[in-house]
């Protein structure tokens, strides 16, 4: 017997390695005038340019965060543009991916080893 009715497909579990796509916003007032860098997008050397911002997070504790914004590897003079906009004291607001996120902390007070439980055991 044939019918127009398409046949259910299982339904499939996310992975649970995967994670959800987030966003994080980061607002704050520019502190020099942004730049463009090369920066290389893989092994054999091809480079793109990078608009590159520093900017003092709003905020209680006024962080420093550096923002890189990729352009197309055919895109310099558009990466320049953009640098040309962003300058000291402006305030803008950037979104970025969560994941791949990096932080550098210069002022550790002390880093301590911790011992797993198999360890101690």
């Amino acid at each position: 017997m044939n019918t127009s009715a398409p046949k259910q497909q299982p339904k499939q579990q996310p992975s649970p390695r995967v994670v959800p796509q987030s966003v994080t916003t980061f607002e704050g007032v520019v502190v020099s005038n942004a730049q463009v860098r090369m920066k290389p997008i893989d092994r054999e050397g091809h480079m793109v340019p990078v608009l590159c911002v520093d900017i003092i997070v709003a905020g209680p504790l006024r962080n420093l965060v550096h923002l890189e914004q990729p352009f197309a590897p055919d895109a310099h003079d558009a990466c320049e543009a953009a640098a040309r906009r962003y300058h000291k004291g402006l305030c803008i607001k950037a979104d970025a991916p969560t994941v791949g996120l990096r932080m550098l902390v210069p002022n550790v007070s002390h880093i301590h080893v911790q011992q797993s439980e198999e360890r101690s055991a």
